[in-house]
């Protein structure tokens, strides 16, 4: 019995031993960090996937004094990057050192352009969102909207036309068993996220966020491009155009094609839904940017018979600073996550990453930050009229594909954006009523940032 005591102690012991050095593991390196818990280190902060209060905590208090701060997930040590030149050092100059682990897909820019026109096509063919909005004030003989739900099923039709010829009519079938598998699985709440971010956290998290979806999709995706091999069909999708890509290449086969078409069907999907529900959330609190906007998308679109194409879009001028205002105050994700590949020396610093190092870029820390962006939790799209002519560090506003290999939204979902905004107010004006929420408020549960609330507003035809 006493060994059993003394093996007892002598474990417990090491565990603390082990726990005490880890929490100290930047400190021993140099570079400051929270005092965390001599046990427990950070866990009682670790309240979502995207650890928004633990990034802004340390921005706040060393962004002015520290290139690099320190914290933990679990007992896992993560560098939060503070400095914009060390930024730019890991994300450009030196990215072969790093693995980017919040890159949707390895797909290259011509094809993301490929499905852009993809996009604008099916819109021409798909159940209208304007229109469907109309059938539902009709029917509920109620101007007051839950916009939520009519952009869900919006995004859910447009993604399976562009990417797989698939008409989901969730639009015009609200009831549609596939609409809601798929929003149980967007939406799904896992019983503890600490479990669930300590699972993620040693799996690889980012590339795990998809798992589910890919239980749920890949048996019917391999069925529909067999379906295609054997018949030799090649309708005009983006999954024919990354069938042709990968032919003649083993390293291609049809089920990782299968799940790099439906790892980009679940990211766009929350990310466009997440800013169109946000724009038009913004929208309608600021009665006067809305009509700005309308009506320069009714000009335009009248000048163009309402025709869209990337051109047209780019004519938006004022639709384009809207869409990046939202993305500034309400970014998809609050990170980019690299993880060093060696041992990695910061220039002109004693600090050296090791190998295995997570690495967090602040991204939603920057773009609420007040000394960066003037009035930052206002919604201002003007400010971007000018923001890069005035000598602006690109890394401030890392939130679109100006850069392909970088930025958090793609080309792709800024079309399903503009064709959403650009349908809706061109015959809608949108503006708070009772039911409204106070504030956005996102799942704690999902790494990219989806809306949580209901979102009704008063609809009004123009």
């Amino acid at each position: 019995m006493t060994f059993l005591w003394v093996l007892l102690f002598t474990a417990l012991s090491g565990l603390l031993a082990y726990v005490k050095v880890n929490y100290i593991y930047w400190y021993l390196l140099g570079i400051s960090q929270f005092k965390t818990n001599f046990l427990w280190g950070n866990l009682w902060h670790l309240k979502s996937f995207h650890h928004t209060g633990i990034i802004q905590k340390l921005y706040d208090t060393y962004k002015t004094t520290q290139v690099i701060a320190g914290t933990y997930i679990f007992a896992k040590p993560v560098a939060v990057v503070l400095n914009f030149n060390v930024m730019r050092l890991m994300l450009f100059e030196d990215r072969e050192k790093f693995q980017h682990q919040t890159k949707w897909t390895d797909i290259p820019d011509q094809l993301s352009k490929m499905l852009t026109t993809r996009l604008l096509k099916a819109a021409k063919g798909s159940s209208h969102l304007a229109a469907a909005l109309e059938v539902k004030l009709r029917t509920s003989r109620n101007v007051r909207v839950n916009i939520k739900e009519i952009v869900n099923h919006f995004t859910l039709n447009l993604l399976g036309l562009a990417l797989l010829s698939v008409d989901y009519k969730s639009l015009t079938q609200s009831d549609s068993d596939f609409y809601h598998k798929f929003m149980e699985h967007i939406q799904k709440k896992p019983f503890s996220v600490k479990w669930e971010i300590f699972r993620k956290i040693y799996r690889r998290p980012f590339n795990n966020d998809f798992n589910d979806m890919i239980n749920l999709l890949l048996p019917r995706l391999i069925s529909i491009i067999e379906r295609r091999q054997n018949l030799n069909l090649k309708p005009e999708d983006f999954l024919t155009i990354l069938l042709n890509e990968s032919e003649g290449f083993s390293s291609q086969p049809t089920e990782n094609v299968a799940k790099q078409v439906i790892q980009l069907f679940i990211s766009s999907f929350q990310t466009s839904v997440s800013i169109i529900n946000c724009a038009l959330y913004e929208l309608a609190k600021n009665k006067q940017k809305q009509n700005l906007l309308s009506q320069e998308i009714i000009k335009v679109m009248k000048s163009t018979n309402y025709q869209l194409s990337p051109d047209i879009i780019e004519e938006l001028i004022y639709l384009q600073l809207v869409i990046k205002e939202t993305q500034r105050l309400y970014p998809p994700l609050t990170f980019l996550q690299l993880e060093a590949l060696a041992d990695y020396a910061i220039p002109k610093t004693i600090i050296t990453l090791d190998k295995g190092n997570l690495i967090y870029i602040p991204v939603q820390a920057v773009l609420h930050d007040p000394e960066i962006y003037a009035h930052s939790e206002q919604f201002q799209p003007e400010r971007f009229l000018t923001w890069f002519q005035q000598g602006r560090n690109s890394l401030s506003f890392l939130c679109d594909d100006n850069d392909p290999h970088n930025g958090i939204v793609s080309g792709s979902v800024q079309a399903i954006v503009s064709i959403a905004l650009i349908d809706l107010l061109t015959k809608y004006e949108f503006s708070l009523c009772d039911k409204s929420p106070k504030k956005m408020e996102f799942s704690k549960y999902n790494f990219i940032k989806f809306p949580t609330n209901d979102i009704y507003l008063n609809v009004k035809e123009l």
